[in-house]
């Protein structure tokens, strides 16, 4: 029996409060640090091009029906798939929809935090000025230094998940709500400043050019692939947290209105940081397509080499920090409601253990780049042989339960589900758009997401 309550007593104190916290835990390390290196893998204003209709007729379409699921129960994803199900006379092995969010997000999380504790130590690093004076070679080394030393990662990383654990421990009001209204606003703000610095000081008319304006001789079904991917991955579709932050929405809030301002916020916010950082790659004839490098390593040189560069660095990793939180506590929250909702317990128990738990799952995350280094658990299978225990464990969640829960609920929302849930929690402008949404949630997202699927897994 459910025993702690229903969720529809807490609610988002404003529509905008609703939007920054949406929008804080879809923009992360994806956005400022993948989306960039991204582009400029796949031929730059081509795949933006892409990436912008795979935001408007796939991911924002999933999005709608992730809210509409979360708002109609008011409950964790789990009770909210759940409740669906039963609303909608189906199965209650609905529920393991939920469970896969949830455990997607916990995996991740284990993860997450080491890598966005690298953002901290870039911080000090630039800050104390580390970085100044340094060659593309010398970057490498410093970035390989920070992967070779266990110690100094399991220090930031505990610092990281720390400070997720405190805010998720505040629950909506006291601490997801508070920080974001702060956090968010702080965000855009670096964000845009980032971006005139660049335009000012760097090759920001070859940075525009790359990105917005496409040769269509690049695209190619591996660039359209990467687009659509990133799309998906960015919003954070098949997560369930959006599933979460739903149960919190008020009933006046417009879902399909409210999902496509967060699917192009964060899009918004993808181009921002490209337009921050290729004018700065461009200037010092630096490779726009580096990959993970291009920024602990490619901007570490630019930082070192600019002037004020100990300063700007400073900064922008500090920005990446602050995206880093609120997705991290995004990924938390559906996890310690889902045992508050559950079970009734005290949610600061549950996110001190929960968060323990993350961390020391983390240890072993940290040891695969240093003393666990040769441990590849899946070597006997040949396109898994070279991926460490982080390696595997984002391959396991990106490549194969994201993309089968967002096919999931593109079946439970767009064939299954009870069309009296779909007329009480969604008011689209007119027939037009909603016959476009349910074209795209029955057919258009399952089968492009069917394809990334056994592309991924092949």
């Amino acid at each position: 029996m459910h025993k702690g309550g229903s969720m529809k007593k807490t609610e988002w104190t404003s529509t905008t409060s609703f939007i920054l916290a949406s929008v804080g835990g879809a923009v992360g390390l994806a956005n400022v640090w993948k989306f960039p290196s991204t582009v400029g893998a796949n031929g730059g204003g081509a795949f933006i091009l892409i990436y912008f209709l795979a935001v408007t007729f796939i991911a924002a379409p999933i999005l709608i029906g992730e809210l509409m699921i979360g708002r109609s129960s008011g409950k964790s994803p789990v009770m909210a798939c759940l409740d669906a199900a039963r609303a909608s006379n189906l199965s209650s092995r609905w529920r393991y929809l939920g469970y896969m969010g949830i455990s997607a997000c916990f995996i991740v999380l284990t993860y997450y935090s080491v890598i966005a504790g690298w953002t901290i130590d870039y911080a000090i690093q630039s800050f104390r000025g580390h970085l100044l004076g340094l060659d593309a070679p010398a970057a490498q080394n410093a970035y390989n230094a920070v992967l070779a030393d266990p110690r100094r990662m399991t220090l930031f990383h505990t610092i990281f998940m720390t400070l997720t654990a405190l805010v998720v421990s505040g629950g909506l009001k006291g601490g997801i709500e508070k920080f974001t209204n702060f956090a968010m606003p702080l965000f855009f703000s670096l964000l845009i400043g980032m971006m005139i610095y660049s335009a000012m000081t760097g090759a920001f008319s070859q940075a525009l050019h790359f990105m917005f304006v496409p040769d269509f001789a690049k695209i190619t079904p591996m660039v359209v692939l990467n687009a659509i991917g990133q799309a998906f991955f960015s919003i954070g579709i098949g997560f369930c947290f959006m599933m979460m932050y739903g149960a919190y929405m008020r009933k006046e809030t417009n879902i399909p209105r409210t999902s496509y301002m967060i699917a192009y916020a964060d899009m918004l916010v993808a181009v921002i940081a490209g337009l921050a950082i290729f004018p700065m790659v461009f200037l010092y004839g630096l490779n726009a397509g580096e990959g993970a490098g291009l920024i602990f390593v490619t901007l570490a040189v630019v930082f070192g080499t600019m002037d004020g560069g100990q300063i700007v660095g400073g900064l922008f990793f500090c920005l990446m920090m602050f995206a880093g939180l609120t997705s991290s506590i995004a990924l938390l929250e559906p996890v310690v409601h889902h045992f508050v909702d559950r079970y009734g317990w005290a949610r600061k128990k549950v996110t001190l253990v929960t968060g323990l738990i993350a961390w020391s799952i983390g240890l072993l995350m940290i040891f695969s780049y240093n003393i666990m280094s040769d441990f590849k658990p899946l070597f006997f299978i040949s396109y898994l042989a070279d991926k460490n225990l982080l390696d595997l464990m984002d391959f396991i969640v990106t490549n194969l339960i994201l993309p089968i829960g967002a096919i999931l609920i593109c079946i439970l929302v767009g064939w299954l589900i009870s069309r009296d849930i779909i007329k009480v929690e969604l008011s689209f402008q007119n027939n037009l758009v909603a016959r476009l949404w349910n074209f795209s949630i029955r057919f258009v997202a399952p089968i492009f997401l069917l394809v990334i699927l056994v592309y991924g897994l092949t």
